[in-house]
């Protein structure tokens, strides 16, 4: 029977695994026993036998054990020199590339000095290239130079204006390549006094093409404003025109002439407004079509697509003023110089003299804004008449003839 248990016990040798507990909780022994035995199901007569049993397995475990953990740690042991001598040999290693890296660092900025004297040099010699460039130009130009300003010259004097220009923007090209040469200076001047001749005869050529009525020629002369950044030019030019045209059309030269005379220099002014108008509306016009410096926030446009707006409503403010800077001296002197006699009999006439002028003043302006009403665009866009006479616009020229006339009828 003895031989017959052997085999069991071998087969129930004990094992750490039966000593865990579920959980990871504490290790209780004496429910760890009691669990024991009731999974056995030993019967009571051979519990002393079971425990004997169960005691001489612990004691084997144990034994096992402990020769186990002697066993790792002599192999440990035998490990520790291998492992100190590998990890010396690595600190080595971990040196000698740490020198190495430095060397590499060091030869990279050596390189990188290297490169950047070189580039250096590169730059410097292509900035002594581009000098050198630049003197050979302006030497083959020095020949060319002065025939170039005389074609220049001879362009704008036979008024070829937007030709002239191109000329004049290659010859300020050209006179970046004197820059380096004594005759720079010379050069600068010549390229000045272009341009303002080339100014002055555009303003000719536009102040003739308004008062010829020739809208190619006027858009030939603003290319050249614009391009010299005076695009207010044109309609400057078309306001003085305007404003002569009354002025010539102004008869009126005695201040003690009667109120019919008065009337009748306004009306030949409006007539000569209204004229001017008409044929030159479509010049107006083309000024309106090219945006200017400050915009055309005034412009009006029609329902056939035509804009309106900034130049004819600033050409009737011109004419109008110069009417009413007429009106005011002619009425002034007048007032000034009224008759002789005593002071009851000056101030009888005059009272009548200014309420004659004033209902005939009246009466021609009525009849001078109707015929202004019927010119096209003002006909074809009332609110021009808007633009043309508010007070902010043109403060003192259709409110100074009014307030003119509505003095002259008091008593």
């Amino acid at each position: 029977s003895g031989k017959e248990d052997a085999p069991a016990q071998r087969r129930e040798r004990l094992e750490l695994e039966d000593f865990e507990v579920p959980g990871g909780g504490a290790f209780d022994s004496v429910q760890w026993l009691n669990a024991r035995l009731a999974s056995t199901g030993v019967p009571f007569e051979k519990l002393e036998q079971h425990l004997t049993s169960l005691a001489m397995r612990c004691q084997l475990l144990c034994t096992d054990t402990s020769q186990s953990i002697d066993v790792a740690s002599s192999q440990l042991v035998a490990q520790l020199p291998a492992t100190s001598r590998d990890l010396e040999r690595m600190r080595d290693q971990a040196v000698r590339g740490h020198e190495r890296l430095g060397q590499v660092l060091d030869g990279l900025r050596d390189a990188d000095d290297r490169k950047q004297s070189g580039l250096q040099g590169l730059a410097e010699i292509d900035a002594v290239k581009t000098r050198v460039e630049t003197a050979c130009a302006a030497l083959k130009e020095v020949v060319s130079w002065e025939r170039k300003v005389e074609g220049c010259q001879k362009m704008v004097h036979s008024g070829k204006l937007p030709t002239a220009l191109a000329q004049l923007a290659s010859l300020k090209g050209v006179l970046d390549a004197f820059r380096m040469l004594p005759e720079y200076a010379k050069k600068e001047t010549q390229i000045q006094q272009l341009e303002e001749t080339l100014l002055g005869t555009a303003r000719r050529k536009a102040r003739a093409a308004v008062e010829r009525n020739v809208v190619a020629d006027l858009a030939a002369c603003g290319e050249v404003f614009a391009a010299m950044g005076r695009r207010e030019e044109p309609l400057t030019i078309a306001r003085a025109v305007f404003a002569e045209v009354a002025e010539r059309a102004w008869q009126f030269q005695a201040a003690d002439a009667s109120a019919g005379a008065l009337a009748s220099a306004v009306q030949a002014v409006f007539e000569a407004i209204a004229q001017s108008f008409r044929e030159r509306w479509p010049l107006l016009q083309s000024l309106d079509e090219e945006p200017t410096a400050e915009g055309q926030s005034d412009a009006l446009r029609l329902d056939s697509g035509v804009v309106l707006g900034a130049a004819i409503a600033s050409a009737v403010r011109a004419a109008l003023a110069a009417l009413s800077g007429k009106l005011d001296r002619c009425l002034a002197a007048g007032a000034a110089g009224e008759g002789d006699g005593d002071f009851a009999s000056r101030e009888e006439s005059s009272a009548h003299q200014r309420a004659s002028r004033a209902v005939a003043l009246l009466a021609v302006y009525g009849d001078g804004f109707e015929a202004l009403a019927q010119v096209a665009p003002m006909a074809e866009a009332p609110g021009l008449w808007a633009e043309a006479c508010r007070d902010a616009a043109a403060p003192g020229i259709v409110a100074t003839a009014a307030e003119a006339a509505a003095e002259e009828a008091l008593p």
